[in-house]
């Protein structure tokens, strides 16, 4: 894993908490109305651009998921990715369509 500065991880740490209250809310997570929201308070607590937020999350949770998979099989890959799909509630699997 790469070494994040204490605050790159603080920032990633309050992001995912930040996205799991808005999703205990509403009942899952809805992009469209969590993500400018969370990048916002997170950049208003931090004292820096929601661009960068999202740039130091995206970093961190790139480099986390790298090393959750290593090792992993591909079927163990391919449940992680479908967990994924179905939590984001704008797609249809997380509408709780069936589309196989």
């Amino acid at each position: 894993m790469e070494n994040f500065s204490q605050d790159e991880l603080k920032i990633w740490e309050y992001c995912e908490n930040r996205w799991d209250f808005y999703k205990q809310k509403d009942g899952g997570y809805y992009p469209s109305k969590h993500d400018d929201v969370v990048l916002n308070e997170v950049a208003d607590k931090f004292n820096i651009s929601a661009k960068e937020v999202k740039c130091i999350f995206n970093k961190v949770s790139y480099d986390k998921a790298q090393d959750q998979i290593k090792g992993m099989t591909q079927e163990q890959i391919k449940n992680e990715l479908e967990k994924v799909v179905r939590n984001n509630k704008e797609t249809p699997w997380g509408k709780g369509l069936d589309l196989r």
